[in-house]
């Protein structure tokens, strides 16, 4: 009897889907999920796979026309927008013609909704709190732990987030940079069109997922929001250190930081190397 497709849908932000790419390729059985991926996500695929495992990796983009970082339907402010509709009517018809399957998508928000407009029952990964324990159970994957670092001589600092309450503060990215003045180069990377303070000796600015990358790569240490670029670390096996706003939740923390706990409020009087 043949087995039946299970196709996980991303529509989602960039993070979500380094999430999804990071599980899969250490899942049991990476080779049973097909990726039906939204085009908006095609241009950090590409600028991952050299550091992917491709040969486990089953990906479909599909032209959506999703404009803002995710799924309309997945917002409130978007929600109602008539390109969320256009969205849908894509979605559809890039579905429709698959072989018979299950489907899944990477969170339960609004996942009621969605199976409604496209006709299919839609079964979610994650429920919205501890995501990666969640896509491990769901998937059957074991991460690989990342060793902490001790003493780094380069450091990177990488403030800005798609949500600009989770910008890292001027204050703490200056507290950062006296912290390891001593014993590391330290250098601030700022996405273009996001600068939150100007640069100085050794700090850049990046405009694509390349040079974030390269960037990453070339650092012993990251400091960064709870955002895409931790997800980042997590999959290309980098330590790195979460700063994030008083109360925010836990739930998309990545499995290094929770192991070594890596992570503090901003403007935290002190942080550990």
């Amino acid at each position: 009897m043949r087995r039946q497709h299970k196709y996980i849908l991303a529509l989602r932000a960039y993070g979500d889907f380094t999430i999804l790419l990071n599980a899969i390729q250490h899942a049991a059985y990476p080779l049973e999920y097909h990726v039906i991926a939204s085009t908006h996500l095609k241009p950090l695929y590409e600028a991952l796979m050299p550091y992917l495992k491709l040969d486990v990796l089953s990906v479909e983009f599909k032209e959506i026309g999703i404009r803002h970082s995710l799924l309309g339907l997945f917002t409130n402010r978007y929600l109602f927008n008539a390109n969320t509709y256009r969205e849908l009517k894509q979605l559809q018809l890039a579905l429709n013609p698959l072989p018979a399957g299950d489907f899944y998508v990477e969170q339960d928000s609004r996942k009621w909704l969605l199976s409604i407009l496209l006709q299919k029952k839609c079964s979610a990964i994650a429920a919205g709190h501890a995501v990666y324990a969640l896509y491990a159970d769901f998937f059957r994957a074991d991460y690989p732990i990342i060793s902490d670092s001790v003493k780094p001589s380069r450091v990177l600092i990488l403030p800005t987030a798609r949500q600009k309450f989770r910008n890292i503060p001027l204050a703490d990215i200056l507290t950062i940079k006296k912290t390891f003045a001593d014993t590391a180069i330290v250098q601030t990377g700022f996405y273009a069109g996001n600068q939150i303070a100007a640069l100085s000796e050794n700090d850049f600015v990046y405009a694509s997922f390349q040079e974030l990358i390269a960037k990453i790569m070339d650092s012993e240490l990251v400091f960064c929001p709870d955002s895409l670029q931790a997800h980042l670390c997590q999959l290309l096996g980098k330590p790195h250190y979460i700063l994030h706003p008083k109360g925010l939740s836990e739930a998309f923390f990545t499995p290094h930081v929770m192991h070594f706990k890596k992570y503090k409020v901003f403007g935290s009087s002190y942080l550990n190397q």
